[in-house]
């Protein structure tokens, strides 16, 4: 009886781990899977199936090989335990974090890995979600034991031992690899040390594993003995897959101390660089901070959840600009914090001293926001997907050949057999050499791998290939699984590419030519074989997409969307609302305030409205999230703009956010200004206005980190737009910009108003110029604008020259609050607009909707966005529109110039 339930148990585990294997490790079989010779690290592995050679069989399959992209990035990670890691990991594991080492195990008294069961070791819901996600895992090995790291280091027999058991434990856990992590003073043995890593290297090699090593940062050479146990330049000549650098715990000057000045981490680079090849380099950065009392004394250390304490209990926290910290005074001592931006700017490091990756210590109760911002190094290294609506994830550069296209005539229509994910990380495996230039998951989501001017390998015919985009479907060809969303996703995708390349939106019947002559669109298994052209489906015969494949939906979908695209209808404008929500139309209760913005976003969404304009801070200086630089409307007691962005991703629509630059009260003086009459201006009278004078460096500042902490805080926000971003009127004048007219020119402003005049017109450009630079150095490829006057001579009516702003390229564009009802003064309005602009995509015409019938929304907008084919439209506001039928209008409009949007042909 024991016998057969050992075999059942048996049975059951076999069964399990093919069944994992088969969806998410294993190829679809519909690609060809070649035997093919890969490096890894130092040594050549030679594999002839997915599966490792392995000397026992593992319970679970061994993962790929990671590839090399530029930049990884590696995750250190405490305790899987911690409730935060299996939010980030779902949110940014594959297209963000590409490698995890959990710190799980560590060199026993024996000489034997031990592992730590308190921090999650070999926690199987991590490491399930961690493959779900595409994610590979190399935990850590530590140890600070410098008696126990000696004894190892200098006993081959042990080093062996070591090495042996780390491979069992890849085996059975289906790890990559190890991190060694080892800690101590040994400066007598740092040829031993050395020695050692090499010989777990290879080892680890010889069984398709990596090793990393974790060592201590340094700029120079020190009398440290800890520091000198780590020879860089003997490192550097070992097998070590990667070196990593822990560029923080800074230490080279007395008292309180910075976690890692940004200055000493450039200037560590440089030093590892000197004696460890770049391509092995990897740069570690940390997202905590450290609490010292006066005398220099660590008193704590400082995650997230600590530093957040200290904020809630009045601590002041202000970027030191010679450190690039956040630092703050407190009665305990002196507090230091790297939050998600600073590390990131530490992170961008890795790319401009072309090193392999970048490791945080840690994801666990570190700031989240830092894995958004970390998107952006494969951004700045890549550049944006082709396809808008895509996610980029580059394939293995194994997998696919470079080319620079400009003719591609067809579109081939894969299934993978399997996951989305699973065929996303078959493609960045060096082992695959297949790819397709899309995957379109079940939910809708677009990913792209390969660029479309260059040759993705999916079509099994080398000259359908280098004529073909590839477009990959999640589902199996004999399930009835494909879905509405997905056939949309696909379709637009598909007229996108029709629209942009000229591909026949037309399917052949049968095997497409042998020469590949004419274009269109067709199944893999219409690509003729290139040895016999009369046998379709490649030189594989694959037979994907098979006969659940809907055909003729998916070609009435794209047909529409082509249309859609050859300017019959909007969709191609963008169609945005400004929202401010200080009016009584917004509740100030939680619970009905949620109800309200979740029942207003989806009727934009059904409107086709693109994007919110979400009012941050308004004129009379209360903002509408949380800040640390100007107080919330006292009609709200939590994050409303936290909220409006939670709802709106949900409706798929964008929040972009506008902040009310240059006015304190407007009209009138309000709270702040009145207490800071020095930072105002002023009109001919003398009387204070409720605006501030541009030239006061230190509003513009706190302007700044208005700017800096809501593109931080808030991941999602795709813009950043000025409001009032000009003088009340062209007779004003201010202390600030009155002392610096006289230090440039010599004279007073009431000697020559209308230099002074443009004097303050360059102050306040110099203010948008600084916010864009600030926005654009904290996340490259923010949108940046401003909403401004109508007319283009603003510039001598309230000092506005907005004209200059988008043509010297300092803003993206302008939205011109284009308000009349009116219609022959509204195209003037644009004409005047036009004129003024050497880009006319630089403009956003603003239409004051509140003020409009409906068949005067209509006409306006139309005319924006059908007749002159402009950027689009901006309408002021929300609550104009909510207030009568003008919703009514806009989804009318909708339904007219775009049927296939609701999935009918109304």
């Amino acid at each position: 009886m024991r016998k057969v339930l050992a075999i059942l148990i048996v049975s059951v585990i076999v069964i399990a781990s093919t069944l994992y294997y088969l969806f998410t490790i294993l190829p679809s079989p519909e690609h060809e899977t070649p035997t093919l010779t890969t490096e890894v690290g130092r040594s050549t592995l030679t594999v002839t199936s997915p599966l490792a050679t392995a000397t026992t069989a593992p319970l679970i399959a061994l993962p790929t090989i990671p590839y090399k992209r530029k930049p990884f990035i590696w995750a250190w990670i405490y305790s899987t335990k911690s409730s935060d890691v299996a939010q980030i990991l779902s949110q940014f594991g594959g297209a963000v974090i590409d490698f995890a080492s959990p710190d799980w195990y560590y060199l026993a008294d024996d000489l034997t890995v031990g592992s730590f069961t308190s921090r999650g070791a070999e926690d199987s819901e991590f490491l399930k979600l961690a493959r779900a996600r595409g994610v590979f895992v190399a935990p850590m090995v530590v140890s600070s034991d410098a008696t126990r790291v000696k004894r190892l280091i200098t006993d081959p027999n042990a080093v062996g031992n070591f090495a042996s058991r780390l491979v069992d434990l890849a085996r059975r856990y289906g790890y990559v690899g190890f991190n060694i992590d080892f800690e101590v003073s040994l400066p007598a043995y740092k040829a031993e040390f050395a020695t050692f890593v090499d010989e777990v290297a290879k080892k680890l090699h010889e069984a398709g594993l990596i090793l990393t090593v974790a060592v201590p940062a340094k700029r120079a050479e020190y009398p440290s003995s800890y520091l000198q146990t780590y020879d860089y330049e003997l490192l550097g000549k070992t097998s070590v897959d990667y070196v990593m650098i822990m560029a923080y715990d800074f230490y080279e000057v007395a008292g309180p101390k910075p976690v890692a000045p940004l200055w000493w981490v450039e200037e560590c680079v440089k030093y590892a660089s000197m004696y460890i090849p770049r391509e092995k380099l990897v740069l570690g950065v940390p997202n905590y901070g450290k609490l010292w009392d006066r005398s220099g004394k660590l008193l704590k250390w400082l995650l997230l959840p600590e530093y957040q304490s200290l904020r809630s209990q009045g601590a002041s926290f202000t970027l030191d600009l010679t450190t690039k910290e956040l630092r703050a005074e407190i009665p305990e001592g002196v507090a230091y914090y790297v939050d998600g931006e600073m590390a990131y700017y530490r992170s961008k490091l890795a790319l401009e001293y072309s090193l392999a990756g970048v490791a945080v210590w840690r994801l666990d109760l570190g700031d989240p926001t830092l894995w958004s911002l970390l998107k952006n190094l494969r951004l700045e290294w890549s550049g944006p997907p082709d396809y808008p609506l895509a996610q980029w994830i580059e394939a293995y550069s194994g997998n696919y050949a470079k080319a620079n296209r400009s003719s591609i005539s067809w579109a081939v229509i894969h299934v993978t057999e399997g996951s989305a994910q699973s065929a996303i990380n078959w493609f960045l495996d060096p082992r695959a050499g297949v790819s397709a230039h899309y995957i379109v998951s079940l939910g809708g989501t677009v990913y792209q791998m390969v660029r479309e001017k260059d040759v993705a390998w999916h079509a099994g015919n080398k000259l359908y290939n280098s004529l073909s985009v590839g477009i990959e479907h999640e589902g199996f060809v004999k399930a009835k699984m494909f879905t509405e969303v997905q056939y949309r996703a696909s379709a637009r995708l598909l007229a996108y590419l029709a629209y942009k390349y000229g591909i026949p939106l037309t399917r052949p019947s049968g095997i497409a030519p042998a020469d590949a002559s004419g274009g269109g669109v067709i199944g893999h298994d219409q690509v003729p074989d290139p040895k016999n052209p009369s046998l379709g489906g490649g030189a594989s015969h694959h037979t994907d997409p098979g006969p659940n494949w809907d055909w003729s939906t998916y070609m009435e979908l794209a047909s529409k969307y082509y249309e859609a695209f050859l300017g019959r209808s909007y969709e191609k404008a963008f169609i945005a609302v400004w929202w401010g929500v200080y009016s009584d139309k917004w509740s100030s209760d939680r619970g009905t305030w949620l109800k309200q913005v979740d029942e207003v976003l989806a009727k934009l969404a059904t409107a086709g409205v693109d994007a919110v304009f979400f009012l941050a801070k308004d004129p009379w200086g209360y903002v509408y999230y949380d800040s640390s630089y100007a107080p919330m409307s006292p009609k709200y007691s939590w994050d409303v703009l936290k909220d409006v962005i939670g709802i709106a991703k949900q409706y798929g629509i964008e929040v972009y956010v506008y902040i009310n630059a240059l006015s304190e009260g407007e009209t009138e003086p309000g709270f702040f200004i009145k207490e800071r009459p020095d930072l105002a201006l002023y009109d001919s009278s003398g009387k204070m206005l409720g605006w501030v004078d541009p030239y006061c460096d230190e509003y513009v500042e706190r302007l700044l980190n208005m700017v800096r902490e809501i593109l931080t805080k808030y991941p999602e926000v795709r813009g950043i737009q000025l409001d009032r971003i000009r003088a009340p009127q062209s007779d004003v004048y201010g202390k600030c910009s009155s002392e610096k007219f006289r230090e440039v020119y010599g004279k007073d402003p009431e000697q020559d108003r209308a230099l002074y005049q443009r004097f303050l017109v360059d102050g306040i450009t110099n203010v948008v110029r600084r916010v864009a630079d600030t926005a654009r150095s904290l996340r490259p490829g923010i949108e940046v604008s401003a909403a401004v006057f109508p007319s283009p001579q603003a510039v001598s009516t309230v000092l506005q020259d907005w004209a200059s702003w988008v043509n010297e390229g300092i803003v993206d564009y302008v939205a011109t609050m284009s308000y009349t009802t009116d219609f022959t003064v509204f195209k003037s309005y644009i004409s005047s607009q036009l004129s003024a602009l050497n880009k006319p995509d630089r403009l956003l015409v603003g239409i004051g909707a509140w003020r409009l019938l409906n068949v005067q929304l209509a006409l306006q907008l139309g005319y924006v966005v059908e007749e002159l084919k402009l950027r689009g439209a901006v309408l002021f506001n929300l609550d104009g529109l909510i207030g009568g039928n003008l919703m009514n209008t806009l989804i009318g409009m909708r339904m007219s110039y775009y049927p296939s949007y609701f999935g009918s042909d109304t």
